[in-house]
């Protein structure tokens, strides 16, 4: 009976598992959901905050024009003028400068901290504002796990972009990485763009953040873990009430 108790409990770690494996564990990827009042400059979707100090910091653009600022008018703060969002109705930007090497960085709280010496992927789409390409200003965003919701002891696990100089669509990157041996006292993701222009600075949007885990070995899926499972457990159950007579 102690094997069969046994077997059901590993069948139920490899189905709970197999759920966990591939759910994305940013909240708001994709910056549709947002709280509290409307405005232009320094206003970022729910669950995602300011961690640069500088005010008014990384912004919002909404096509729809609910929340955040409009893409589709030309001058006042907008800097992608009739660009869609990558999913969806919005995205967020970043100004970053050339030097010093700082920019309007974001990130929001983990609801879990990465586990030391996991494997990861991170993927978003970037769009680098053409207002700022005279300069080559292309962009992208550094990325750091850290202890609180700022730059300080922050820990760079990878970098997305640069996007491509006289880009006119969305670009896809991805990151691979392990999380580092401290990845359980660095529970903040932290998005810092940066700039590859000369003189001047660059403006990246990024949209559909997405960041999974990645099992070292093949893990099977929700699917077939049911058709496993289910069964197995029945047998099991079956045998036990035999057990039992």
């Amino acid at each position: 009976m102690k094997r069969i108790i046994v077997l059901m409990s590993v069948i139920l770690l490899l189905f709970i598992t197999g759920i966990a494996h591939g759910a994305n564990l940013i909240r708001n990827g994709g910056f549709e959901e947002y709280t509290g009042i409307p405005g232009s400059q320094g206003y970022l979707p729910s669950d995602w905050v300011q961690t640069s100090g500088i005010s008014p910091g990384a912004d919002t653009y909404d096509t729809t024009g609910v929340y955040g600022i409009v893409p589709t008018l030309a001058g006042g703060w907008s800097h992608f003028t009739d660009v869609p969002a990558y999913e969806g109705t919005r995205w967020v930007a970043g100004f970053a400068w050339v030097a010093p090497a700082y920019g309007e960085s974001f990130g929001q709280l983990l609801t879990t901290p990465l586990t030391a010496g996991m494997n990861y992927k991170l993927s978003a789409a970037l769009y680098s504002s053409a207002d700022y390409l005279f300069d080559g200003g292309v962009g992208g965003y550094d990325v750091y796990l850290a202890p609180d919701a700022s730059l300080d002891s922050a820990v760079k696990i990878g970098t997305l972009g640069a996007t491509t100089p006289g880009s006119t669509a969305w670009e896809a990157f991805t990151v691979d990485f392990t999380a580092p041996d401290n990845a359980i006292d660095l529970p903040y993701f932290i998005l810092n763009p940066f700039s590859t222009a000369t003189y001047f600075g660059s403006y990246p949007g990024i949209d559909a953040v997405s960041l999974k885990s990645v099992s070292p070995t093949a893990v099977p899926e929700p699917a077939t873990l049911l058709g496993f499972g289910i069964p197995m457990c029945m047998v099991g159950l079956g045998k036990l009430r035999r057990l039992r007579k």
